[in-house]
């Protein structure tokens, strides 16, 4: 069998182009999705400011009208009382998605992407397990890190505290109370209640010194003499990098990249989900276009 679309990558790309695909009722093509992944869970943090409308409203962590920036002994707060700051549960979001895709759509996961061939215009996709067709690709997987270009890049523990720590009804945007050297540094803050938050060591630098036990070091030292908090559970992890520079958006086999591999986020921020959410829509509504 040759499909007509293969999405590859179940993440917040290639989820968001399937769901648009879904919602145009024009369509009607038959589509693979592949992730290497082997089961959905809470594994990101989407987090943006509301200037659009979108789909996504029932998947929402939590949203706030205030936000912070501090450095050295100065604290700016800030009041959005039209635009909030949202964060979307991925888990929630994978699991919308899913139980919403029809007959059209069928969903592999532990699909470990081998090699992309191109033949008479069909595309053969090989993973460890099995060879598939299809007439065109939309490719969401992780673009390979470039250590000597600049990113974003992160690391994070959402914890639960014994005692209320944190005003969950303000976001802290940049402390910039830290050590600063090769590049620019702040901690992120996500106050989803008054004892649970998401903490993250932030960058703006290149990846030549990534290293995972330096950004425990960093925020575990954050915590306690920061935050003054000496006992608390973590509930989970996170760990990224955000191009802050353009890469090409097509592939050398003509298959379209999409999300971060599509450079569908803003450079200057890092924010995606509001462009990822507007490009789905764009590539849905013209994908009868697209040569099948």
């Amino acid at each position: 069998m040759t499909y007509d679309i293969a999405i590859i990558g179940a993440g917040c790309a290639g989820l968001s182009l399937a769901y648009q695909i879904l919602k145009n009722k024009n369509i009607n093509k038959k589509i693979i999705i592949l992730d290497k992944k082997s089961e959905f869970k809470k594994d990101r943090t989407w987090s943006f400011w509301k200037i659009d409308e979108h789909d996504f409203e029932d998947c929402l962590e939590k949203q706030w009208f205030r936000f912070n920036l501090k450095f050295q002994n100065q604290l700016k707060l800030f009041e959005k009382s039209i635009y909030p700051y949202q964060t979307i549960n991925s888990l929630k979001f994978y699991e919308k998605i899913q139980s919403t895709l029809n007959d059209n759509f069928e969903l592999k996961l532990n699909s470990n992407i081998k090699t992309i061939t191109k033949q008479n215009d069909i595309f053969e996709i090989k993973t460890e397990n099995i060879k598939i067709k299809s007439k065109i690709i939309f490719d969401s997987r992780v673009p390979k890190a470039d250590p000597g270009n600049l990113y974003q890049h992160f690391y994070g523990y959402e914890i639960e505290t014994t005692e209320n720590y944190f005003n969950e009804k303000t976001v802290t945007l940049m402390d910039f109370n830290c050590e600063q050297k090769n590049g620019v540094h702040f901690f992120y803050i996500l106050p989803f209640t008054n004892n649970r938050a998401l903490i993250e060591t932030t960058w703006l630098s290149y990846l030549n010194d990534l290293d995972k036990k330096n950004y425990i070091k960093e925020l575990e030292t954050y915590i306690q003499n920061n935050l003054k908090i000496k006992n608390y559970n973590i509930i989970r992890e996170e760990i990224g990098a955000i191009p802050m520079f353009r890469t090409k958006s097509q592939s050398d086999h003509g298959h379209f990249n999409i999300g971060l591999r599509g450079n569908i986020n803003r450079m200057s921020t890092g924010y995606a989900f509001p462009y990822i959410q507007q490009h789905s829509k764009i590539i849905a509504n013209t994908i009868d276009s697209l040569s099948f």
